[in-house]
């Protein structure tokens, strides 16, 4: 697009999709890329179908807890003003809604704390994550269990997506099942910051083993159609 058809959009619309994930490892199977792979492909899915702008995908997350495998994280502080400053670059221009498609759990509190401070620019964003989806988190839980289906890290339904959008760059061959099926353990209830590897030697847990492109297509399927109505949402109000 030239910044005439950028124009044109906004005086049409106030609402941009912004994919945004990390460049982190993600076991042995999966590729680095894969949170800003599956926000950008759900994303330019989505674009396609609703005539909404999507701009181009941030790579680069919150990802130190990771950095004792090969991983590019950024601190939070950088990240919050990247993505703010992304935004209020459109703000002349008509931009008023942004849905930031995220595919990194590590940005989550960071992203809300970006969209708090915008209402303060009139300009309202909301954080949507396709494993927090209702309808994903209900069909994983009949479909494989509550224990398989809970959301993880380069697990069975994350390498399932993975395998239904860029199933040549992974490695099942290389992909191994760990214990802990869940994000770093809570200790009596408190929530404990761990680096990775202190409960995981591998860099993935769960059952990434049982994934298949079939599981895939379907969460992708229910994924887009929540994408869609979370845009829908915030489109009108």
């Amino acid at each position: 697009m030239s910044y005439i058809d950028v124009r044109a959009y906004f005086k049409r619309k106030d609402i941009v999709l912004l994919p945004i994930g990390s460049t982190e490892q993600h076991g042995k199977h999966l590729p680095l890329g894969t949170d800003h792979l599956i926000a950008q492909a759900l994303a330019e899915e989505v674009a396609s179908k609703t005539g909404t702008l999507s701009l181009p995908t941030i790579a680069y997350g919150i990802s130190k807890h990771h950095s004792h495998f090969p991983t590019v994280w950024i601190s939070p502080d950088v990240f919050r003003d990247m993505i703010s400053e992304i935004v209020l670059s459109f703000k002349p221009h008509g931009l008023r809604k942004v849905v930031f498609v995220n595919g990194h759990g590590g940005n989550t509190a960071a992203l809300s704390e970006v969209a708090e401070d915008l209402l303060d620019e009139d300009i309202r964003c909301i954080v949507w994550e396709w494993w927090k989806a209702k309808n994903i988190e209900d069909f994983l839980h009949k479909k494989v269990g509550p224990e398989l289906g809970a959301a993880s890290h380069a697990d069975l339904s994350e390498t399932s997506m993975s395998l239904a959008h860029f199933e040549e760059w992974i490695r099942m061959d290389q992909a191994q099942d760990h214990p802990l099926n869940t994000w770093a353990p809570r200790i009596h209830g408190a929530i404990v910051h761990f680096f990775t590897h202190d409960f995981t030697d591998i860099g993935s847990l769960g059952s990434p083993t049982k994934a298949s492109r079939e599981l895939g297509a379907e969460l992708k399927a229910i994924a887009i159609q929540e994408l869609e109505h979370a845009l829908a949402w915030l489109d009108t109000h």
